[in-house]
This record gives structure tokens, C-alpha cells and sequence, in this order.
């Protein structure tokens, strides 16, 4: 038992070492303007916005500037070294509009219609499959709130498919970006 928390430790580590050289370069910035991606995604002054996959906060950062003192981010992931960074920098900086989470996206104990954006940013694969994710958002998103993805790897048709059965309707098509909302129940 030991020993597989020792290895499951040490993939941890080395899964967010690889993340956060790649993604916390400042030459990425060059490439891939944070704040247009996120504009992109729906981001708006006042938000509370649920990041999926924060890793070590290359978007975190700009969200909460967008989002602003009267928003919140809440920066989710599964490894807790991404977690732990994350933390530190919200120390370090002292932001007040950031909080970093480590829970799977299925079970993010964040309270229900709470959230009104949430967005995925190269998320390669979901561990257990998307269906208990997407129900976990619909538990966590306010009525009419706002998934939007970027696919990636992602098949769009094969997305919409899945939003669908779960409750979500794709509001946009932006590229390489889907825009869904949640489904009003009452069907309003």
C-alpha cells in the first residue's frame, strides 16, 4: 500500500512537472494570448468561473483579472502538486478572487447554481468519462449557466452528443470552442 502511494505520488509529480514547463513558459504567452482565449470562452467582469484542469494557472491568473474583484475563480484539479502551485502563487501575488481546489471535476464540493461559466482548456481525457462530470456541473451551475470547452483533441460531434444527453445545448460554435448552457428543466 506504501508503495503504491510512493508511485502514485511520484507520477503526480512528474505529470505536473511536464504541465508546468510547458504551460508556465513565458514564451507560451507569445503564442497564446491568455486574455483572447478567455474573452473567447465567454469570460466577463463579475463572474464566478469553476477552471477544470487549472494545472499551474496559465489562465488562472488572467481570469480572475477579468473576472475582477467582484468575481471568483475557482481553479480545479485532480493532482495536488498542481494545487499546491497554484496556491503558492495566489499567496505570492495576493490575489483575493482565486481559490484552488483539489477535487475531481465529478466531485467538486462546490455549492449547487453557484457558478455561472465553467470552462475546460486542453483537457486531453477525463478520468471515468465525461457523463459524471457534465452531471456535476449541472448540479454546480446556475440556471442558464455556461459550459464552454475547447476541444482539442475532442470530436465536436461527438461532444455535442454527450452535452446533449446531459443537459446542455450548444449556444455557439467559435472554432475550435463550443459554447453550451445549461438546459432549463421547466424548458424555459
Amino acid at each position: 500500500m506504501k508503495t503504491e502511494t510512493h508511485t502514485n505520488n511520484c507520477i503526480a509529480r512528474v505529470s505536473f512537472s511536464m504541465i508546468k514547463f510547458m504551460h508556465a513558459n513565458f514564451l507560451l504567452k507569445w503564442f497564446r494570448n491568455p486574455f483572447h482565449v478567455l474573452q473567447a470562452l465567454g469570460l466577463k467582469k463579475g463572474q464566478k468561473v469553476l477552471e477544470v484542469g487549472c494545472g499551474p494557472g496559465f489562465f488562472t491568473f488572467p481570469a480572475a483579472q477579468i473576472v475582477g474583484s467582484d468575481g471568483c475563480v475557482y481553479a480545479l484539479d485532480v493532482n495536488p502538486f498542481a494545487v499546491k502551485y497554484i496556491s503558492k502563487k495566489i499567496q505570492q501575488k495576493g490575489v483575493a478572487n482565486v481559490e484552488a481546489h483539489h477535487a475531481n471535476a465529478a466531485e467538486t464540493n462546490l455549492p449547487g447554481n453557484h457558478i455561472d461559466l465553467a470552462f475546460f482548456i486542453g483537457v486531453p481525457h477525463v478520468a471515468g468519462g465525461l457523463q459524471p462530470v457534465l452531471s456535476e456541473l449541472n448540479r454546480v451551475l446556475k440556471p442558464n449557466g455556461e459550459f464552454s470547452f475547447h476541444l482539442g483533441r475532442w470530436s465536436e460531434e461527438a461532444l455535442v452528443g454527450e452535452m446533449d444527453t446531459s443537459g446542455f445545448e450548444l449556444m455557439e460554435d467559435r472554432g475550435s470552442i463550443c459554447v453550451f448552457r445549461k438546459r432549463d428543466p421547466n424548458g424555459k
